[in-house]
């Protein structure tokens, strides 16, 4: 009897993969291992399973360090309410964690407080001693293409990869993050064989998808992009990265000179998740907006204003650079007067981010901020005030802030 009693405990504290992790309710368990399915297929339903895995069972620190990276990246500080409850239960969490669980719980700590790049080291840590550890391999993906470290990313995939096999239910997935992880470092034709690989085994595998965006665009052959994307679209659309793969295809059609229908996928689909906030495609809409402004051509005002009054929701909170200069695509617009409402609004932003360089120099993108982040703020703003000279002369962060 004792040993049937310690078996089902030691089932209990395995997560999906078979891994260790504290958690004392089996219905809870079953929550996590659905979230992390949902992370990990881009499922818009990750944050209900986590939350619900939480309301069952408080002392689960994976779903916290989940839940606290989650709103770290909205972005948010880590003094926000929806990220301080989780930072606190994970710094409160004690000697009852794995040592898994404790590294996870630096990590995340690392990330809410801009460390990125200590973050991906303890993700990386984790992989070499649990290579099936899908939360780790999630996180260190998404924060490797945040902040560039694209070897990393490549490196730490390969490594995992002799751990997984094709029998398991998110190999496709796992393999499609590799596949993009190559393409990034320039291996083309081994992206393009593993993402077709994925697709041939997984047809609604979004980051496979992505990465042949991504292969089709250094082809130059936009025609076949287009087709690719609008022959396939049902399957991608509805995910996480939907948005995104719309404003690949959009891209395609620029390049086809094809405005209408660039506009067109902004109206119906990245218009939407502009909406509601959502700053990844903010910053997709506002990239793809700005591209059509250099172009000379006019998208109109009501859609700028749309994609202005998402980022209002988040102007205050800097995260990283990359972040910033989108926002100061939908502040520079058109022709850009000394005196109106967004001049005043922009110079408050540039102050921000020179005081948040100073201020949180520790943070991963301090120096980029001086650096990058500052001077081509600076020079958006001048070219929307028809200012080239200045223009010119901050390009590529020429100017440094000190």
């Amino acid at each position: 009897m004792s040993s049937k009693k310690k078996n089902k405990k030691r089932r209990r504290l395995l997560d999906c993969m078979g891994l260790p992790m504290t958690c004392a309710n089996d219905a809870a368990l079953v929550q996590y291992d659905k979230a992390l399915y949902a992370l990990t297929t881009l499922d818009l339903n990750m944050l209900h399973y986590a939350n619900r895995a939480l309301e069952l069972d408080r002392s689960m620190v994976l779903v916290s360090c989940l839940l606290g990276f989650t709103w770290s990246s909205q972005p948010k500080p880590p003094t926000d309410p929806a990220v301080a409850p989780h930072l606190e239960a994970l710094k409160t969490a004690g000697p009852r964690t794995t040592d898994r669980e404790k590294a996870h719980i630096r990590a995340v700590i690392a990330y809410a407080h801009r460390n990125i790049p200590g973050a991906v080291d303890e993700w990386m840590d984790i992989l070499i001693h649990h290579p099936r550890d899908i939360l780790a391999i999630h996180l260190l993906f998404v924060c490797c293409i945040a902040i560039g470290e694209l070897e990393k990313m490549r490196d730490s995939l390969a490594r995992v990869q002799p751990w997984w096999t094709e029998d398991m239910a998110l190999y496709p997935h796992i393999f499609s993050f590799y596949a993009f992880a190559l393409v990034q470092n320039s291996e083309f034709q081994r992206a393009e064989e593993m993402a077709r690989k994925v697709l041939a085994m997984d047809r609604s595998v979004g980051w496979a998808y992505h990465t042949l965006c991504h292969v089709i665009e250094e082809s130059q052959d936009a025609q076949t992009g287009v087709h690719f994307l609008t022959s396939t679209r049902p399957l991608w659309l509805n995910s996480i990265l939907g948005g995104h793969i719309v404003w690949h295809l959009a891209l395609y059609y620029l390049d086809l000179g094809d405005t209408s229908s660039v506009l067109k996928e902004f109206d119906s689909v990245l218009y939407d998740k502009t909406c509601f906030g959502n700053p990844s495609g903010l910053v997709d809409a506002a990239s793809l907006l700005w591209r059509l402004n250099i172009m000379g051509v006019d998208p109109g005002e009501k859609r700028w204003e749309k994609v202005f009054d998402g980022f209002s929701k988040h102007r205050s909170d800097h995260t990283t650079s990359w972040y910033d200069v989108h926002v100061f695509m939908s502040l520079s617009h058109g022709k850009v007067s000394e005196t109106c409402a967004r001049m005043v609004i922009a110079e408050r932003m540039l102050e921000a981010l020179r005081d948040n360089a100073k201020t949180n120099a520790s943070a991963t993108d301090a120096k980029i901020v001086a650096t990058l982040g500052v001077p081509v703020c600076t020079a958006l703003l001048a070219f929307g005030k028809e200012q080239y000279d200045d223009v010119r002369k901050r390009e590529g962060g020429g100017q440094r802030e000190e």
